[in-house]
């Protein structure tokens, strides 16, 4: 009797052993799949690289001209690893009253496609879909988000559109989805053979709501990428000198009311 509860023991901790395995393969496996998925697209911000990007928006004798309150939704967090535009779509179609009875999957299967982002999304933007993505440039540009967010709001195709029309558009109560860089960095081109630049294409694209200014010039961002590393929510303050020099390389904006 001894002998055969000696043999329970034995086979209940070779089951423990065995449980503790496949759980950490489990999580290797699901860690360095993402990883791969995050170092082969490069919409990923890696908040971890730097943080001088972050202004305190509470200095003395700075004024708020304007701040418009929506929700921040964090497009890794929800499936999205490469939807940062239409993420940043559903943030502020949510926070200006639209489309409250969609959930940010139901809304994200309208997303038009598009076998180059001036026709619609490019590509696959949910986890675990980095292999179909190879040699494509995942994302969607101004004029198709535009078109894509007049179907539930109104909203204009911002291209080309000044500094100063930013702050008009923000005045007015509009949400602007900009188009800048990961962890707001340098510009990285790459050409493409659908390309309608010289350069090309910036690589490391990234698309985010600008929810205000203040009267230093500086620029109040809702950022459907941020906190994935401190757990801040997503506003934060990006100074003018930052701003214009990211925004200026393509000045991709779309405004949305």
């Amino acid at each position: 009797m001894k002998k055969q509860n000696n043999i329970f023991i034995i086979l209940g901790f070779i089951a423990m052993v065995g449980l503790w395995i496949s759980t950490g393969l489990f999580f290797y496996v699901h860690y360095y799949s993402l990883k791969e998925e995050l170092a082969i697209n490069d919409d990923f911000i890696d908040n971890s690289i730097s943080l001088d990007h972050l202004e305190d928006w509470t200095l003395d004798n700075v004024k708020v001209m304007a701040h418009i309150q929506i929700p921040t939704y964090n497009q890794a967090v929800s499936g999205y690893i490469l939807g940062c535009e239409g993420v940043s779509l559903y943030m502020a179609l949510r926070g200006l009253g639209y489309i409250k009875d969609y959930s940010i999957d139901r809304f994200m299967a309208t997303m038009p496609q598009g076998k180059t982002p001036y026709e619609g999304y490019m590509g696959n933007s949910k986890i675990g879909h980095y292999g179909e993505n190879t040699g494509k440039r995942t994302t969607i540009y101004p004029e198709a988000l535009a078109k894509w967010a007049s179907s539930f709001a109104r909203a204009e195709d911002l291209t080309g559109a000044s500094i100063n029309k930013l702050k008009s558009e923000l005045d007015k109560g509009h949400v602007i989805l900009a188009f800048v860089t990961g962890g707001w960095q340098d510009p990285r081109w790459k050409h493409y053979s659908w390309s309608k630049q010289d350069k090309g294409e910036v690589e490391n694209n990234h698309c985010l709501c600008v929810v205000g200014y203040n009267s230093n010039g500086d620029f109040l961002v809702n950022d459907c990428h941020d906190g994935r590393y401190d757990g801040r929510q997503g506003e934060y303050w990006v100074s003018a000198e930052k701003f214009m020099n990211i925004y200026n390389a393509r000045n991709y904006a779309v405004s949305v009311y």
